[in-house]
C-alpha cells in the first residue's frame, strides 16, 4: 500500500461546514464548462469556474493543416453557422494570396450565410421558447428551420456543417430551379415571424421574465468587444455587413 495520489490529484483540508459540489460539466458546445462549488448551508462562500478544453487550441491545430483542409476543423466549435465562421477565415486567405472571388460566387455565399443566420438564430429561439416553459415555441422554430435546412443541404449536399465556402467561391453551384423553391421557403418563413410575435415577442410572460433583466449598457457593449445583434441591442447602430 502507499499513500501517493495519482497524478493530477490532491487533498485540501476544508471546514466540516463546507460542502464542495460540482455544477456541470454543462453541455459540449460550451467547452464542458463546469463551476466548483464550495457552499455553507445556503451561501456559496467559494466558486472556481472550470471552462474546460473542447474548443481550445484551434489556432496551433490549424498550424499543421492547408487551407482548404482547415475548412471543416473550423467550423466544428459553431456547428449551426458554419457559413458565418468560415466568411472570414476565407476572404482573409483570399486577401493574403491576392485571390479575385467570382461575382456569383460572391452572391451566393451571402445567400448561404443569411439562410444559416436564420437557421442558428431559429435553433435558439426554439431552445430559449423550452426554457421559458413555452412548449409551442420549441415546437414552431423547430419545425420552420428544416425548411430552411432543405435549402442549404439543396445548395451544399450537407444538412449542418457545410463545408461551402473556400478560398476563391464555393465549393458548388447552386442546383437547378433553387431560386424558385427559394423564393418560396422564404416568403413562407416571413409570414411565420408574424405568429411568433403573437405568440410569443408579446407574450406577457416572455415579457415579464426578460424585461430589464440581463441589462448590457452601451458603454459595457463597445468596452467588451461585442458584436452582431448583441451590440445593436445595446444601442450600436453597427452591422459589419453594410458597413464594410
Amino acid at each position: 500500500m502507499t499513500n501517493e495520489l495519482p497524478p493530477g490529484l490532491a487533498l485540501q483540508k476544508v471546514d466540516e461546514r463546507i460542502m464542495t459540489l460540482n455544477v456541470g460539466p454543462q453541455h459540449p458546445g460550451s467547452g464542458h464548462m463546469r463551476i466548483i462549488v464550495q457552499i455553507d448551508g445556503d451561501f456559496i462562500v467559494a466558486c472556481d469556474p472550470d471552462p474546460g478544453y473542447v474548443h481550445r487550441g484551434e489556432e496551433k491545430m490549424a498550424e499543421y493543416r492547408n487551407y482548404i483542409t482547415n475548412i471543416p476543423h473550423l467550423e466544428r466549435p459553431v456547428i449551426h453557422d458554419s457559413c458565418n465562421v468560415l466568411y472570414p477565415y476565407v476572404l482573409g486567405v483570399e486577401e493574403i494570396l491576392g485571390i479575385e472571388v467570382p461575382e456569383r460566387a460572391k452572391y451566393v455565399r451571402v445567400i448561404a450565410s443569411e439562410l444559416n443566420r436564420c437557421i442558428y438564430t431559429m435553433y435558439w429561439l426554439a431552445i430559449y421558447g423550452i426554457f421559458l416553459g413555452h412548449s409551442t415555441m420549441f415546437m414552431w422554430p423547430a419545425g420552420d428551420r428544416e425548411l430552411l435546412i432543405d435549402l442549404m443541404e439543396k445548395m451544399t449536399g450537407a444538412r449542418v456543417t457545410h463545408a461551402h465556402f473556400v478560398p476563391g467561391g464555393v465549393r458548388n453551384d447552386l442546383p437547378p430551379n433553387f431560386e424558385d423553391v427559394c423564393l418560396r421557403q422564404v416568403n413562407y418563413f416571413e409570414k411565420r415571424i408574424k405568429e411568433y410575435a403573437a405568440i410569443f415577442y408579446d407574450n406577457p410572460i416572455l415579457i415579464a421574465r426578460t424585461k430589464d433583466t440581463g441589462i448590457l449598457s452601451r458603454q459595457d457593449a463597445i468596452r467588451l468587444g461585442t458584436t452582431g445583434s448583441v451590440l445593436r441591442a445595446s444601442g450600436v447602430d453597427y452591422d459589419l455587413r453594410k458597413k464594410e
